[in-house]
C-alpha cells in the first residue's frame, strides 16, 4: 500500500494581509481596510475570489481587470446566496 503525500498547509494570514494581497498581487480595489476586514471575516478568501473568476485579465489570470472591487465580488456572492436560498 502506498503512502499518501500531504502538501504543507499554507500559513494563516490576517484579514489585513489578505486584503493587501488582493490589492497588491491581484489588482483588486479593496477600498476601506476595515470594510474589507468585515467582508473577509464573513466570507472565505478563496470562496470570494472564485466569484471573480470571469473578471480576471485574459493575458494574466492572476490579475483582476481594472475597476473590479471587493464589493463587486461580495455582491456576486450575496446574489448567488440569495438564489440558493430562494
Amino acid at each position: 500500500m502506498s503512502k499518501k503525500y500531504y502538501a504543507p498547509v499554507k500559513p494563516a494570514r490576517s484579514y489585513e494581509e489578505q486584503a493587501r494581497r488582493l490589492l497588491e498581487m491581484h489588482n483588486l480595489d479593496i477600498g476601506d481596510i476595515a470594510h474589507a476586514r468585515r467582508i473577509l471575516s464573513t466570507v472565505n478568501y478563496y470562496r470570494l475570489t472564485t466569484y471573480g473568476k470571469h473578471l480576471r485579465q485574459p493575458q494574466n489570470p492572476e490579475l483582476f481587470v481594472d475597476g473590479v472591487s471587493l464589493d463587486t465580488l461580495y455582491a456576486l456572492y450575496r446574489f448567488d446566496m440569495g438564489l440558493r436560498h430562494a
